[in-house]
Parts: structure tokens; sequence; C-alpha cells
């Protein structure tokens, strides 16, 4: 059965609905269409659209923390990040969303975090042989982005009260903040870190403290772009970002500037944006590429699950952990890769 926006239309005409019923429809329909978004008239209706029975959508939504398994893993810097998988139900509401609704999204080109067909490497690439390379980062993102901004955010797409209430529901988890200026976990709810909505509903929250930054750095003649919560900008000593104006500009826009991780790099010192160097060229570091090496050498020689091995990495997933590190490492080194993989190729994995 059809269930459009124009079924809809035909069917108020159908019931013979006021003038007034059938022009705020056709007009929500429209904006809607226009930007290839399905739909969704009621929370009803969006559970029509998946599939589901509204009395399974509202009571996942109405006790999600239930379905969230709840767990931690160590930071390189120190400390712990929480994350918060969804389990298979909620999942499969939040991969909805963000298939049909948030992957429709564009975005400008200086964002190039969590899109297909961009990278780390597209995002260091805006920034290479510039004289200054100057780093933001900002604190606790996905925590800044709390249920009632992701609400607006999906009333911004057009989507009426009722529906962004409940869509905001789906994707946000209720937890203890960090910051504990903000009240008890009942009122304080947040993107999660570990559903597969969030990383696009970051990038749309984040739209317009981009557009500003972007319009700031133009006016000084710097570049900037944006990789998740990394901002980097890039341009002539002479013209120097300004860390109060910065610092002001994430504040007015609802995030918070992590003052440990400000860096302002000339070029006569190895300039770094998300992992890769862009002094002169893109290129990864000399000791990571030597420690895939390392790890290639102790794997032929040994084995691959060999104690011996004196960088004690494990990982359950050891094989596609190190194909994927030398097919990155081919994107920026493709001969020095192509010894790797010959390397790799020699390792006994039985």
């Amino acid at each position: 059965m059809d269930f459009s926006g124009d079924f809809f239309i035909k069917r108020a005409i159908q019931l013979n609905r006021t003038d007034e019923f059938i022009d705020d429809l056709q007009l929500y329909v429209t904006k809607l269409q226009k930007n290839n978004l399905p739909v969704i008239l009621s929370p009803k209706h969006w559970a029509l659209n998946m599939g589901m029975e509204y009395e399974d959508l509202n009571s996942i939504i109405e006790n999600r923390l239930l379905y969230y398994d709840l767990y931690k893993i160590r930071k390189k810097s120190g400390g712990f990040r929480h994350i918060q998988s969804p389990k298979p139900n909620l999942f499969k509401i939040q991969y909805w969303l963000k298939t049909f609704v948030l992957d429709q999204i564009s975005f400008p080109d200086y964002l190039t975090s969590y899109q297909k067909n961009k990278s780390i490497i597209d995002n260091a690439r805006f920034h290479v042989g510039k004289p200054m390379v100057i780093k933001f980062d900002l604190s606790n993102f996905f925590e800044h982005i709390t249920q009632d901004k992701v609400l607006g955010l999906f009333r911004i797409l057009g989507y009426n009260t009722a529906v962004s209430i409940d869509m905001a529901k789906a994707c946000c988890v209720p937890i203890v903040p960090q910051d504990r200026n903000k009240q008890s976990v009942l009122d304080f709810a947040c993107l999660p870190q570990g559903s597969p909505s969030s990383p696009a509903l970051s990038n749309l929250a984040g739209f317009k403290l981009d557009i500003r930054l972007a319009t700031y750095a133009s006016r000084n003649k710097f570049t900037y772009s944006r990789y998740a919560d990394d901002l980097t900008f890039s341009g002539d000593v002479a013209n120097k970002i300004k860390k109060s104006v910065v610092s002001s500009i994430i504040c007015e826009e609802g995030f918070k500037l992590n003052p440990k991780k400000i860096h302002y790099i000339q070029q006569t010192s190895r300039q770094v944006v998300t992992g890769i160097t862009v002094n002169e060229k893109l290129s990864l570091s000399k000791k990571y590429r030597k420690d895939i090496h390392t790890q290639l050498y102790y794997a032929v020689r040994f084995g691959p699950y060999n104690p011996i091995d004196k960088n004690q990495i494990r990982r359950a997933n050891y094989r596609e952990w190190l194909l994927g590190n030398i097919l990155y490492i081919s994107q920026l080194h493709p001969g020095e890769a192509k010894i790797m993989k010959e390397k790799f190729e020699l390792i006994n994995w039985l």
C-alpha cells in the first residue's frame, strides 16, 4: 500500500478536510520531499514505515535505557571512553533513521567525518604546505549534543514536533553527565557513542558551528576543516586565528573547547592533522610505519599469535587489524605498503 505524502494529501481531499488543513499538509510534505526525506506524519506512521507495531516502538523509546549495553574503553590519553551500544531492537530503529533520513543530508566539503568516500586523509589534505596549522578540540563532544538539540535538528529537517520528539528519544540515551553542573540522569540525555545514528547527527549538530568557523577563517585568509571533534585551521602565520574568538563561537553554539588540546604549529615543526603529517605533503609518521613493519617481522618469523611479539599487541581480529593498517598505509605510501603486503602473504595463520 502507498503510504507516501501524496497518498495522505489525496486522502485528506477525499475526507473533505478544510483547505487550510490540506495547504498545511502540502507544505509539510513538500519540504520533506524536497530534501529527499521520508514523509512521516505521526509516530504511528513512523512505526508503519519501519514495519513495526507502534506499541513496540513506543515501549522501546520510553524504556530506551534498558536497550543499551554500557561499557568503557581506555583512552590513549588516559581515562576511559564510555560506550553505549544499542541492543538489536533499538539498533534497528536507529539504523533506519541513519539510512533513510540522515544519510540523505549533504554537508560542506570542509566537513569530512562519518561520510561515504571521505576520511581523515581528506581532512588533512586541506592543510598541506601551510606556514601555520592551528588545532582545537571539542571537549565531550557527543555529551554536548543533547536530546533537546537533536529534537531541534529533526524539526529543522521538517518533521513535526510529535515525530521529532520520538526520533530524538530514539537517538539519545539518558546518562550521568561528566559535567556535574548538569542535573540528574533523568533530566539529561545525549547522543550515545555506540549508536549508528550518532555520527551523522553529530555532523548535523555542528553545522552552524562549522559555518561560523569557516566564515571566520575565510575572513582571515585561513582554511578550516572539521573531523568529528577535531577543528583545524591553516594559513599565513601573520594572520593568526585568535583562541578567544574560536572559544566564544564554540561556546555560543553549545559546545565546549578542550583547553588541553590547543596547538599552534609552524612549518618548522612537525605539523600533524588527524594523525597525518602535512608539512610538505601527506605522509604517515615513520614510527607508525616502523611499528607495522615490526609486527610483520614477528608474525612471519614466529607466527601471528606467538608471545615473543615484543609489542604485546593482542587483538581478537589481529589479521584484519594488520591488513587494515597496510591498506591505510597504501593510500599515502603505496610502494612501502606493497612490501608490507608481500610480507603479510608469508604469514602462516594456521
